[in-house]
């Protein structure tokens, strides 16, 4: 049954967050029943990268970052990208894959600006996510 929700856009830190999840957001983010565009975001030669294309079963869509390497720059290619979609009608929910408590600041705005916020963490998740989202779900056990 669909909901009567929009369309929900989905933010992995794959710095922050192991490709060992990756079947995990894959079925909790399908389990709203909306369109959902997932993306993982990492430097082109992070440590990460190569795991997480490796094990892309589910086609997510790969925002990886070139040039220099330099702190942060995942983050705030993502932030810019939250940014750009917080005035976006079609989009009723943001949902960050992360434990990075550097994105409570651009979650409480697109709360502000009327979104859904969905958190997707492991254990070591910043209290700061928490305490902003209308909804949290860790992926641990």
């Amino acid at each position: 049954m669909k909901t009567d929700f929009k369309d929900m856009m989905v933010f992995i830190d794959a710095e922050n967050i192991s490709y060992k999840y990756i079947d995990k957001i894959y079925n909790l983010t399908n389990s709203y029943n909306m369109n959902t565009e997932i993306r993982y975001y990492s430097r082109q030669k992070g440590t990460n990268t190569k795991s997480w294309i490796k094990n892309n079963r589910h086609k997510f869509k790969a925002i990886l970052l070139y040039g220099k390497s330099d702190k942060n720059k995942v983050d705030k290619k993502i932030i810019k990208d939250i940014r750009k979609l917080q005035n976006n009608s079609m989009i009723s929910h943001i949902c960050l894959v992360s434990n990075d408590g550097d994105y409570a600041s651009i979650l409480n705005e697109s709360k502000d600006k009327g979104k859904n916020i969905i958190v997707l963490s492991t254990r070591q998740v910043s209290y700061k996510l928490i305490r902003i989202c209308d909804e949290y779900k860790c992926m641990q056990k």
